[in-house]
């Protein structure tokens, strides 16, 4: 009964933002044709999973890193075990890892940001994301998304990133299609 609560309430601030034209747009550009769930799973299983943010608007602040990397984990909510770690000595399984990029140029493929690079901060009016779940600095899933309102106003705790940063963990992390 709970969670049907919770479901109504997040579909009402869902509308809600939406109405306003500034609700996340999340789209996967790749998916591995295994998917990435039992893979999450595995690497999960065995520790954090290293992550990285790079490019923040609200610049590179290690608390505002884990606010952002905790939405992302809490999105998984049929996998309670989910953490990330910045540090590559603390990741359970260091051949996987989760990089996220905002504002980079639309024409930055994700496999850079699976093999390291940080690319440049592209100015906008809306809070664009890129995420890629890697194993071996190979591409396994990569997800845009962007959340639009007052980029002043869109701070790692604000509702829009919080939703944005959910959503491209759900789209991240999906179970193989037959």
């Amino acid at each position: 009964m709970l969670k049907k609560l919770f479901t109504l309430a997040a579909g009402a601030v869902t509308a809600a933002v939406a109405a306003c034209g500034d609700a996340p747009r999340v789209t996967t550009r790749y998916m591995d044709p295994t998917g990435t769930w039992d893979e999450m799973k595995g690497a999960a299983a065995r520790g954090p999973i290293l992550a990285g943010v790079a490019g923040a608007p609200w610049g590179a602040d290690a608390a505002a890193e884990q606010v952002i990397l905790g939405h992302m984990a809490r999105a998984i909510t049929a996998y309670d075990r989910l953490r990330f770690t910045t540090d590559l000595a603390a990741a359970g399984h260091p051949d996987y890892a989760v990089r996220v990029a905002f504002n980079p140029p639309k024409s930055f493929p994700g496999r850079r940001l699976c093999e390291g690079e940080q690319p440049a901060v592209q100015p906008s009016e809306r809070l664009y994301a890129l995420a890629v779940f890697c194993q071996r600095g190979k591409v396994k899933a990569e997800v845009h998304g962007s959340v639009g309102g007052d980029l002043a106003d869109l701070t790692p705790e604000s509702e829009p990133v919080r939703m944005l940063m959910s959503q491209l963990s759900l789209a991240l992390f999906q179970k193989a299609r037959n």
